[in-house]
């Protein structure tokens, strides 16, 4: 009897789990991917924090919200999100790029953050990151790439690592080349993957 008891049990606590998982928390991904009209889209995104329109077009709109920033885009009569980048930072660029014969975007954020660094003597002291990223969107699905293409790690208001560099997209992955002498916590990959539709 106590055996059935604990499989009762056991069975109630994995259907309790199951549930758990089953709803999950919801996300602008999940809930805001398509509306008919850009009224449907900025009252589904608005349930998620104050909406600010970053930058407009007529096939394309970028916004931001407390958990990031997010590109819509109009095709078929139908607004999509085409892109999304996480983090914050400052509007540089918005554009239309074309890799091969395929049309998307490139976003251009930058971005001051507090931070901390190691120095050769092994102290600690703080630091100030100063960034710049390319973001590269299809317009397709949400999955963006990021460069880095610039980066500063200052230390008492002078230059301790230093990064530029230049990108070159092809359809499956962006190269960055430029001098890495001094990047050390700025160094950014040479090649970071890129997942467009080769049209």
């Amino acid at each position: 009897m106590r055996a059935l008891i604990s499989i009762a049990l056991l069975l109630a606590g994995t259907d309790a789990v199951a549930e758990r998982m089953v709803r999950a928390r919801p996300t602008i991904e999940r809930e805001c991917r398509t509306g008919r009209s850009w009224h449907d889209i900025s009252v589904c995104v608005a349930r998620f924090g104050s909406m600010t329109l970053l930058r407009e077009g007529k096939t394309a709109k970028l916004v931001r919200v407390e958990q990031g920033t997010y590109l819509y885009v109009l095709k078929l009569g139908q607004w999509s999100l085409g892109g999304r980048h996480g983090s914050g930072g400052e509007l540089i660029d918005f554009k239309t790029i074309t890799i091969g014969d395929y049309a998307g975007y490139r976003i251009d954020f930058a971005d001051l953050q507090p931070t901390q660094v190691v120095l050769d003597d092994s102290s600690i002291v703080p630091a100030i990151l100063a960034t710049r990223t390319s973001v590269y969107c299809s317009g397709v699905d949400y999955g963006c790439s990021e460069a880095v293409t610039a980066c500063d790690l200052f230390v008492a208001g002078k230059a301790y690592r230093t990064f530029r560099g230049i990108v070159a997209a092809s359809l499956t992955e962006l190269s960055v080349t430029g001098d890495r002498t001094m990047s050390g916590t700025c160094a950014t990959p040479e090649r970071i993957p890129l997942s467009w539709p080769d049209a």
